[in-house]
């Protein structure tokens, strides 16, 4: 099975987690156990047991339990009716960037977010976010 890592902990944002330069509506910013940046996984260890070999480009996951409907129409508007669409300026939390965690910008590609269905309210629940394809510049 994949290593894959977990940023747990308070919130992510302070208005830091960003599209396109914009902020996600009041309470649809990303949060601690519901984000997760995942690096490529490994092809192999060194000596002493560290990862090592990685091929490809680290994701970002996000899921919500329940998403109100301004933040569904915010994170879906990217892909539109496309499957999926990209994004040239992302400031995402790389919890394994340098200092030992920093925000970061990359581009890369969102893919069409997904749920599970809509309750009362309409909110939307078990919404999955996906950023793939992560580079940085």
């Amino acid at each position: 099975m994949p290593f894959t890592p977990i940023l747990t902990g308070g919130t992510l944002s302070g208005n830091r987690f960003r599209i396109n330069t914009t902020d996600p509506p009041d309470d649809c910013d990303p949060t601690g156990p519901g984000y997760k940046f995942i690096l490529p996984e490994a092809t192999g260890r060194d000596g002493v047991g560290n990862a090592v070999g990685a091929v490809g480009y680290p994701r970002v996951e996000i899921r919500f339990s329940l998403l109100p409907p301004e933040g569904w129409e915010y994170y879906a508007a990217f892909c539109g009716e496309d499957p999926s669409a990209w994004i040239n300026m992302l400031e995402l939390w790389n919890p394994y960037g340098p200092g030992g965690g920093e925000w970061q910008y990359f581009h890369g590609v969102m893919l069409r977010p997904t749920y599970a269905g809509t309750t009362w309210g309409d909110a939307y629940k078990d919404v999955t976010i996906r950023l793939d394809h992560l580079e940085e510049w």
